[in-house]
């Protein structure tokens, strides 16, 4: 057994053939977190192993035989963002002002997720309470590519893209707001599903940008990212977000035939010349095997992306203003014995609390709500949000999907983000569309750059997720999958 390469399916037929037991699986993925941890930093929080060990050995004695017939989550090890709560262990948004708070509930994610009986190997690395894409932000540093760990993995949710692509863990799950899932997981080489707004519930997770934020399953192949979106979605009435959409059972209904006669755009700002020759090149390759599947492919017209980023950085710093108000020093924040007053506590809680792009987020919110510029900046933004909703509507009566790349170019050298405050907003710019319109989207690795992956984007109409993840399917059986995109590490 490659523990490496193992997938959701193949662990969980290997548990129903009585070939491998829970305490082996999660053996095999402690064992891997010591080899690689050092080089890759994926993780905040490792869960002690003598309590991880403990809980596999319970799970044996379930059965697990007819246990994983019953689920194919059961006994699969996994790791979560450090963005989600989890009861009774530390959570801390990799910020300095939630270094030691222990959440008292679990989110909504996460207890789905022990529902099924997976075994949490850890909480994962991420840009300080999201606010990036490098995974530089956070306090305890950056993680490491695993393709090349002297280059980012993206983010925010970066750890959660290394734990997968390093074969920490078999599976993880992020959030996105406007790229934070699909990003890394293009720069790691895996597959990243970012659902449509409401179909996961948001409670527990950290907010960053309230009608943005978006939980989503971060896996090695296609079939993970089904089977895992399966047991994440549904209705929740801890959320008033959440949709009342049925939740198919993703993994099962996938049709590889789903692809035949449908419509897929390619925008032709998504394919110019500010995209590198090379990705280009390779997502031009994979968009030539759907039509040869039986897609019928045009060039569509979107509106520009950079307005886009525009719309994104005012609404989504608006609202992280807005979230992050509540850590102030009293019930969440450092604890400052030798303040003098509860005034001088909450100032030198937030300013030694946060870092520099948390300040500099919430200084750019607080002004786009302020009474002299709310209706110039922040109202202006919500109504041009609009007409990216509209346009979309008009695309999807000429479309079924739209694809491209997922990213501009493949990952960088770390350091170079940190040069740029809106490196997040370009290395995200051909999915901050999709995300401020709410849509579901994946991102699918489709070939190498200097061997660094290139990630393809497919995204469509609110709900369509289940054609996505075909047509995605189809993407990943043509080029070989984790197989093909697992790097030497």
């Amino acid at each position: 057994m490659d523990f490496k390469k193992l997938t959701i399916k193949k662990a969980n037929e290997l548990l129903k053939k009585g070939e491998v037991s829970v305490s082996e699986l999660v053996k095999c993925s402690i064992k891997r977190v010591n080899e690689t941890e050092e080089k890759i930093r994926s993780f905040v929080t490792i869960l002690e192993e003598e309590f991880l060990l403990k809980k596999a050995s319970e799970m044996d004695k379930k059965n697990p035989k007819e246990k994983a017939r019953e689920n194919l989550l059961f006994g699969i090890p996994y790791s979560a963002k450090d963005i989600f709560c989890t009861e009774g262990i530390r959570t801390t948004a990799s910020s300095k002002i939630l270094e030691n708070f222990i959440p008292p509930y679990e989110s909504t994610v996460t207890r789905k997720l022990l529902e099924k009986e997976t075994v949490l190997i850890g909480k994962t690395n991420l840009d300080q309470f999201a606010h990036g894409s490098s995974t530089e932000t956070s306090f305890i540093g950056p993680s490491r590519n695993p393709w090349d760990q002297e280059r980012i993995p993206g983010g925010s949710s970066g750890g959660s893209a290394t734990s997968v692509s390093s074969g920490q863990v078999i599976f993880s799950v992020g959030t996105e707001t406007a790229g934070s899932i699909r990003q890394p997981s293009a720069l790691c080489g895996i597959v990243g599903m970012k659902p449509t707004y409401g179909r996961v519930s948001r409670f527990g997770v950290i907010a960053m940008g309230s009608s943005l934020d978006c939980p989503g399953p971060m896996t090695k192949n296609v079939e993970d990212s089904a089977i895992v979106l399966s047991a994440i979605a549904g209705k929740d009435d801890l959320d008033s977000t959440t949709s009342m959409e049925k939740v198919p059972n993703y993994f099962r209904n996938l049709n590889l035939k789903s692809v035949q006669g449908k419509k897929i755009g390619v925008p032709k700002l998504f394919m110019n010349e500010k995209i590198d020759n090379v990705v280009r090149e390779k997502v031009w390759e994979a968009i030539k095997i759907l039509e040869k599947l039986g897609a019928k492919i045009s060039e569509i017209d979107l509106i520009d992306p950079e307005i886009a980023v525009a719309v994104y950085t005012v609404v989504c710093r608006g609202e992280v203003s807005s979230n992050l108000a509540r850590f102030d020093g009293v019930k969440y924040g450092l604890s400052e014995k030798n303040s003098s007053s509860i005034i001088e506590l909450m100032q030198n809680s937030r300013e030694k609390g946060f870092g520099l792009e948390a300040k500099r987020r919430i200084m750019t919110g607080t002004m786009v709500l302020s009474s002299e510029y709310s209706e110039r900046y922040y109202k202006t933004a919500q109504k041009v949000r609009s007409l990216f909703l509209k346009n979309f509507e008009q695309v999807f009566e000429e479309c079924d999907l739209v694809v491209g790349p997922t990213t501009p170019d493949v990952a960088i050298p770390i350091g170079s983000a940190l040069e740029n405050p809106l490196f997040g907003e370009l290395s995200d710019i051909l999915i901050v569309s999709s995300s401020i319109s709410g849509l579901p989207g994946i991102s699918v690795p489709v070939g190498l750059k200097n061997n660094l992956p290139i990630g393809f984007q497919i995204f469509g109409p609110q709900f369509s997720e289940q054609l996505i993840l075909d047509v995605a399917y189809s993407l990943d059986l043509e080029f070989g999958g984790f197989e093909n995109f697992s790097p030497e590490v």
